[in-house]
């Protein structure tokens, strides 16, 4: 065997081995009843989530979109009709001629 192949069957095995470790790891603790975080690769909470009837509708509505927030101001959108960049100055957003204020400091 070339020195490249005996390298790929090193790498191979290690892998084999490491994966037969973290399954033997993974048994015990399901065992023990203790798995916990670290063993599973995700963070979990302990607090419980709380849904309201609100959200639920919204989402059902549009989903994939976030709600705004009760008392958030909505962004306003450039005038040009089909453009929906947010507004910078004048009611326009900067390809449709808003100008924008250069800093006034030297540096």
């Amino acid at each position: 065997m070339s020195e490249e192949e005996d390298l790929a069957v090193l790498i191979y095995k290690s892998s084999k081995t490491a994966k037969a470790r973290a399954a033997a790891a993974a048994a015990a603790a399901e065992e023990k009843g203790q798995l916990n975080a670290s063993s599973t690769g995700r963070r979990t909470s302990t607090r419980k989530r709380s849904s309201s009837e609100q959200d639920d509708e919204a989402s059902m509505d549009r989903p994939g979109k976030k709600t705004a927030k009760q008392g958030a101001t909505k962004k306003k959108l450039c005038s040009s009709e089909g453009c929906t960049n947010q507004v910078v100055q004048g009611g326009v957003c900067r390809r449709h001629g808003a100008k924008l204020k250069l800093c006034s400091s030297e540096g």
